[in-house]
């Protein structure tokens, strides 16, 4: 060992030896080190001598066997002990003068020397200290890595929320070794003592086991490694990635599989669970693979340059994953804007996924209502433009719940609510996240938002805050009336008519809130069928408030009539109908499901026919809509879409909204919307029989901000720039017929559709 750095690697791996967590290729550099370095096979015996020391008790008897022997007595800590008082008491010995010369002396010329006292046992107490002062030594490394060394420090982050409620971090605070971190939800970044930057993004767990080595148990992790920090290490529990002078990206997923995406240089993968043999691939710069933990194989996947946070800002509320804007293509074929969506992709008109383009055929789709998109947090909905009257609405939230007049009515500040299903249906079970169930991420609590609450600050409520309470009641054939709920972790609601009701109770303490208008109650879904309305009761003002979530079940509960089992009466002089909601997908993000009191944003379409051909596309191609053998390339302007020149096609008539909050909650501040917009020819200009004529319209939370009438496959792309004010919420493009009256071959596109984002060069 030749410098502190082989000396704390030499710990490092002596810990894992004595935990029992040493890997395979670690016991292999432990066995080098040994054959190679006689000082580090001293070092093996002297620390696993402390460590059998602290074990016993014996912290301050240093075993000596490993000295210059003196007798077996020397072995005996009492000797050595009475040694040492000897010492401080023993006589000094003096040295034997020196025999006289003969010849005369010579005059002093400066003061003699003085006989020197030695004691008898002076070499045996230095051999003593020397081995004190390297258990001293040893024992303060040990208990220091038990109680963690300081190796990073928290430089910023963005809504993090820690799932350690006693934890408090902020931005300077200190990370330490042995300190398990769970980020349920925000961004962190981090940056080592050596000049290694980290940026995590929640839900993740982590610990840092060095100030060269972080374990990301799951969540995501992207490196920019110093020149300093060259060997920086990410394990995860399958696999371990060494920089070798790099920026990556790594996704550890809770099943024990594990990507990394490499940005720069390149990184050595060792994968495979333990017990098993590793696999190691050195992976070079703009490739990424995935190791898969059920076939312990590695292959290689698409690099996603976009998807990891790379940095963050919370003065300017702003994340940068590297791009400067966001494609709305790559969102309409299921990515996240960055360019993770499939090409060729359409969302199937039910809002539940996506089609292959290619085998699109011409189908007319007639007027429907308002579909909310369910594959995609960023999507909030499709829909076909109508004019039969009726404005269309733009987004998936319906006004048919107003909370204003209910909650002004409140005088005690408890506010009780009740979500049932009304209507009987044997396939129809709902999961909700109570406060237990959260994991301290207060987004998936129950709870009300108040966008003019106190002082005209928002204000946000959660069933865990003060009187907070939620529980879900029962009164089911499977299930006993009186079982208690109040500590689940979920909230269900279900009922079939004779067999089982499960009703949800919550409770908001909003004594804080001084205006209550626009409040929006939030639900967060995590599993259930996503077809049904469910509604939602008010209960009247008054001492019923003050039900105690932990002892409250059906038979007890305010309001609730005596039922048989697989039915339910409520009372309705005590319970007040608010309205209904219709409950929406949000799994793959498990965002709150909004409910708000205003009034939905719609739009008046002109006369259309109310259909259309084809489903919303991330196009390059689809088939000829007069010849479905054949396939139409499109284009606009002579620009052929493709990767480079991604397009969205929405067929006339169709419209898509997108969710902005989502958007700014994932990439921070947005600044302008742009596109190119126009018709794609469907062949050659000689064949057509009528020239196609269509409209196009850009709408800001339902208010148009741009329109286009009447366009025609021979005109230029009119170019669209629409600054995005940080209150708006909701972006929708609209493609509708034209004065012709016909939805022919209106291949309408929006090519090139990006969201700029603040502060990137774009």
């Amino acid at each position: 060992m030749k410098n502190a750095r082989d000396i704390q690697r030499m710990f490092e791996l002596l810990d894992a030896v004595r935990e029992g967590t040493i890997r395979p290729e670690e016991v292999e550099e432990l066995d080098r080190i040994l054959a190679e370095d006689k000082k580090a096979c001293r070092f093996y015996y002297e620390y696993f001598n402390m460590c059998a020391l602290l074990r016993s008790g014996k912290a301050f008897e240093p075993n000596l066997s490993g000295l210059p022997q003196a007798g077996d007595s020397l072995h005996n800590m009492a000797f050595w002990k009475a040694m040492a008082r000897e010492e401080e008491t023993a006589p000094g010995i003096e040295r034997p003068a020196e025999p006289k010369e003969t010849i005369e002396p010579q005059p002093k010329t400066g003061p003699g020397r003085i006989p020197v006292r030695v004691s008898r046992f002076s070499i045996i107490s230095l051999a003593l200290s020397a081995a004190a002062l390297f258990f001293l030594i040893g024992y303060a490394h040990i208990v220091s890595l038990k109680r963690g060394i300081e190796v990073a420090t928290l430089t910023d982050s963005i809504k993090a929320v820690w799932a350690d409620p006693t934890l408090s971090l902020r931005n300077s605070s200190r990370l330490s070794t042995h300190q398990r971190l769970v980020l349920s939800k925000g961004i962190a970044a981090l940056k080592t003592d050596q000049g290694v930057s980290l940026t995590i993004e929640g839900p993740a767990e982590f610990e840092m086991k060095s100030g060269h080595e972080i374990l990301l148990t799951y969540g995501r992790l992207y490196v920019q490694v110093s020149a300093e920090g060259i060997g920086f290490t990410v394990e995860t529990p399958t696999a371990k990635m060494i920089d070798l002078g790099t920026e990556f990206g790594v996704q550890a997923d809770l099943n024990g599989s594990s990507e990394l995406h490499v940005m720069k240089g390149a990184v050595h993968l060792f994968a495979g669970p333990k017990g098993k043999p590793h696999i190691s691939l050195i992976v070079q710069e703009n490739n990424a693979v995935r190791y898969n933990n059920q076939t312990f194989e590695i292959s290689e996947i698409r690099l996603e340059k976009y998807r990891f946070v790379r940095s963050v800002d919370s003065k300017n509320q702003t994340v940068w994953r590297g791009q400067s804007y966001i494609c709305l293509a790559d969102i309409v074929g299921g990515g996240n804007g960055g360019g993770s969506g499939k090409r060729n992709q359409a969302i199937a008109w039910d809002g539940q996924g996506l089609l292959d383009a290619s085998r699109l055929k011409p189908s007319g789709q007639s007027l429907r209502s308002y579909i909310p998109v369910r594959f995609s947090p960023y999507i909030d909905g499709i829909f076909i433009p109508a004019s039969q009257g009726e404005p269309t609405p733009l987004r998936s939230e319906s006004s048919e719940l107003n909370l204003d007049a209910f909650l002004k009515e409140d005088t005690n500040g408890l506010v009780t609510l009740l979500v049932m299903k009304k209507d009987s249906d044997d396939a129809s079970i709902y999961w909700f996240f109570s406060k237990e169930g959260a994991q301290g991420d207060p987004s998936k609590m129950p709870s009300l938002y108040f966008p003019r609450g106190r002082n005209g600050q928002p204000v946000f409520v959660t069933t865990a805050e003060g009187d907070g309470a939620d529980t879900y009641l029962t009164n089911d054939v499977m299930n006993r009336t009186w079982r208690r709920y109040g500590s689940s972790h979920f909230l269900h609601c279900r009922y079939i008519q004779d067999q089982r009701v499960r009703m949800i109770l919550l409770r908001f303490d909003i004594r804080q809130v001084e205006d209550v208008t626009g409040a929006v109650f939030n639900l967060c879904l995590d599993s259930g069928n996503r077809k049904r309305s469910l509604s939602v009761y008010g209960l009247r003002d008054g001492p019923e408030d003050f039900w105690d979530e932990n002892e409250t079940d059906y038979r007890t509960a305010p309001g609730f009539k005596n039922a048989p089992f697989g039915r339910f009466e409520l009372n309705e002089t005590v319970w007040r109908e608010l309205g209904i909601f219709r409950v929406v997908d949000n799994r793959a993000s498990r965002r709150p499901i909004p409910i708000v009191s205003d009034g939905s944003i719609q739009w008046a379409a002109k006369e259309s026919q109310s259909r259309t051909n084809f489903a919303i596309t991330n196009a390059e191609e689809i088939p000829d809509p007069l010849s479905p053998e054949r396939f139409v390339r499109l284009q606009l302007g002579g620009q052929v879409c493709g990767a480079d020149n991604p397009a969205i096609l929405m067929h006339a008539n169709a419209g898509i909204t997108f969710d902005l909050n989502t958007l700014r909650a994932e990439y921070g501040r947005l600044k302008s919307f742009t596109a190119l917009c126009g018709l794609s020819p469907v062949g050659p200009q000689e064949s057509r029989t009528s020239i196609p004529r269509a409209a196009f319209s850009v709408l800001l939370d339902g208010q148009e901000v741009f329109a286009a009438e009447d366009m025609t496959p021979d005109d230029a792309p009119k170019p669209i720039h629409i600054s995005l004010p940080p209150t708006c919420r909701y972006l929708t493009l609209i493609a509708a017929e034209g004065s012709d009256d016909s939805i022919d071959n209106d291949l309408c596109l929006f090519v090139k559709p990006r969201i700029h984002l603040e502060g990137a060069a774009n």
